[in-house]
């Protein structure tokens, strides 16, 4: 019985060991950039804070955008995420003028990247980088290691000013 116990809290302890590797080992943000397609780039605050007419979408339609296009979808292919375990959906202020970037992943679906502005205070800019799965109701898969590395390539590839969000 002792031998049984002493088996079951070890297999317990590898479990956890295990786990915690998983969550702290960063990973790719996009893992096969050659058949990833970049959907849309939007930016955005609620329409009750913004007038939806003033909301930045962009969609790669021309070949030149298909082009930039592959250069983000390979610069996040640079970037890493921790993964998580957040299942539930995590609302950010409507008033805050956040990026959304919409990919399309083989075997993992439509994803996409959350980023909050620029000008929050530490605590709250670690809580909203995330990356999360679109197909199977948002669910968190990842916390982005270098959000303002993103937000900065991203509104730099598009042309957009550094302060715009």
């Amino acid at each position: 019985m002792k031998k049984k116990a002493i088996l079951l809290c070890g297999v317990v302890a590898m479990f956890l060991v295990l786990l915690a590797v998983y969550l702290h080992t960063p990973r790719p943000v996009i893992k096969d950039p050659e058949r990833t397609e970049l959907i849309a780039i939007d930016i955005y605050a609620d329409s009750y804070y913004q007038d939806p007419a003033t909301a930045f979408v962009w969609k790669p339609e021309t070949e030149e955008d298909k082009a930039l296009a592959r250069e983000i979808v390979n610069y996040l292919s640079t970037c890493k995420e921790y993964p998580t375990l957040h299942r539930e959906v995590q609302y950010h202020p409507l008033e805050w003028r956040c990026m959304y970037i919409l990919v399309s992943e083989p075997f993992r679906g439509e994803r996409g990247l959350l980023l909050a502005p620029s000008d929050l205070d530490e605590d709250m800019k670690s809580f909203w980088p995330h990356a999360y799965d679109i197909s199977h109701g948002r669910d968190f898969q990842g916390e982005l290691l270098d959000p303002d590395g993103i937000r900065s390539y991203i509104l730099d590839a598009l042309g957009l000013p550094p302060d715009y969000m």
